[in-house]
């Protein structure tokens, strides 16, 4: 066995509490690495170009999450897969989940951005834009959409790093792009005065530099465990249908964030005062959802890391390193969130202040933020169930269970509350949903312990 291997069957058999944080520190710091993609188009475009062009770049991000919502579908699922193969010791057989991931990501990338790009200018006024926004919005995704095939693939190959042990890799390619996405923002907002279309264009270029490293990684060259092989690049009948099942979930997630930005948009539309009112709600949006973002990264880190543990112990019949690890996960989770709902509460002007100039601006960002974070010690649970589920091939709990939290309860209440509660109400939505999800979680959670004992149970039979 190569130490390759040895290191991934580690996680059949390593203490489990040391295990999790081993792999979810690198996937920590990769995810907060990502959200500063975001949030350092948000800074120099806020700081530098001010509330317009925030509102514009706040109207890109429903187009954004759907578009990352197709490589999710494929690359959790895949991911998900070839922990549980590899657990299996199937390695050729991941190795042929990986090629079929890459020939998805060029499927996705000839497809969706094709059809985002016909259609912008409609899509764009029909998500509640103004005049002053959407051009900000429209040359932004013009740049975007032609390099979206670079993000496809470096964050599907990073999230194969993680599922084959690698945390460490993953994480060094996501900084390696964020460090890139810094340097090229300064240098073409800052020096260079190529506006908004510069932040997109910096982007672009980061995305590339990921997507070569992760390539490298699982060359004949690289440390990768598996490998990229071309004659494993196409859709393999068996694979394709479990991968696409089990990525449904954090599929409808991304779906629903972009239908829960696009609802807030026109919430404030229709419940602001005026249009100029409207606008700085939305350009309020960007500046919480990408400090809120950041806040939780630690939290989805954290389920990158157990996804792995999870997945391959299933796979192995190492039930009771299954509930173990769960265990370990929420109570991790639960305490990153409550230190992430101290840090916006207290510091929530000093956080707004860093995205914005404007006095009446950071004034309501940063008591959107205050009322939007009130629930985070309580939303771990659900997360980390969600990739709980996700991990042990059981999509259609991880898709409740992210629906309840994500849509069926959140979307009506931006509409309804408002009624009752002004603009105020569209924020207040935000928290009284995530209570509501972490009350059902709570029930599915026992339910899942119990049917885990009864398995144990049976093994134990089955070894007498």
């Amino acid at each position: 066995m190569s130490d390759d291997k040895g290191r991934k069957y580690s996680l059949g058999t390593e203490n489990v509490g040391r295990l999790l944080w081993r792999l979810a520190i690198p996937a920590i710091v990769a995810q907060s690495v990502t959200a500063m993609y975001n949030l350092v188009d948000r800074f120099f475009i806020g700081q530098v170009l001010g509330r317009n062009a925030m509102a514009g770049l706040t109207l890109t991000f429903p187009y954004m999450l759907i578009l990352a919502s197709f490589g999710t579908l494929v690359g959790v699922g895949t991911g998900a897969m070839v922990s549980i193969r590899l657990g299996e010791r199937r390695p050729e057989d991941a190795e042929k989940l990986l090629g079929q991931m890459v020939c998805l990501k060029v499927l996705f990338f000839v497809t969706i951005p094709v059809l985002a790009f016909i259609f912008l200018d409609e899509t764009l006024m029909l998500l509640g834009g103004s005049a002053a926004s959407i051009p900000y919005a429209r040359e932004y995704m013009r740049i975007i959409l032609v390099g979206n095939i670079f993000s496809h693939l470096a964050f599907g190959l990073s999230s194969i790093m993680r599922a084959e042990g690698n945390a460490t890799q993953s994480m060094t390619c996501m900084i390696v792009g964020a460090v890139s996405n810094i340097i090229l923002d300064a240098l073409f907002v800052c020096v260079l005065k190529l506006g908004i279309g510069g932040a997109a264009w910096a982007t672009n270029i980061a995305m590339f530099l990921s997507m070569m490293f992760a390539l490298h990684h699982f060359s004949n060259h690289g440390g990768g465990i598996i490998k990229v092989r071309l004659k494993y690049i196409r859709l393999w009948r068996g694979m394709l249908g479990r991968v696409l099942a089990i990525g449904l979930s954090p599929f409808a997630m991304q779906l629903m964030a972009s239908v829960i930005q696009t609802s807030f948009i026109k919430a404030f539309s229709m419940f602001a005062e005026n249009q100029d009112l409207a606008d700085l709600q939305t350009a309020a949006v960007g500046i919480v959802n990408g400090i809120g973002l950041f806040a939780l990264m630690p939290v989805f880190g954290l389920s990158q890391g157990l996804q792995p543990i999870v997945g391959f112990n299933y796979g192995a019949g190492s039930l009771r390193r299954v509930r173990d690890s769960y265990v370990c996960g929420i109570r991790a989770a639960t305490l990153l969130c409550t230190l992430a709902f101290g840090i916006c509460m207290i510091f929530a002007g000093t956080l707004v202040s860093w995205f914005c100039r404007e006095e009446m601006l950071a004034g309501i960002s940063s008591r959107a933020l205050r009322v939007s974070c009130l629930a985070y010690p309580f939303i771990g649970l659900n997360i980390m169930s969600t990739t709980y589920f996700q991990s042990i091939g059981h999509p259609h709990v991880a898709i409740v269970l992210s629906l309840l939290r994500q849509a069926i309860v959140l979307v009506p209440l931006v509409f309804i509350l408002p009624i009752f509660m002004g603009v105020a109400g569209v924020w207040w939505a935000m928290p009284v949903s995530d209570f509501v999800s972490f009350a059902v979680t709570c029930v599915v959670v026992v339910f899942e312990f119990r049917r885990l004992a009864r398995l144990q149970g049976t093994q134990v039979q089955e070894q007498i």
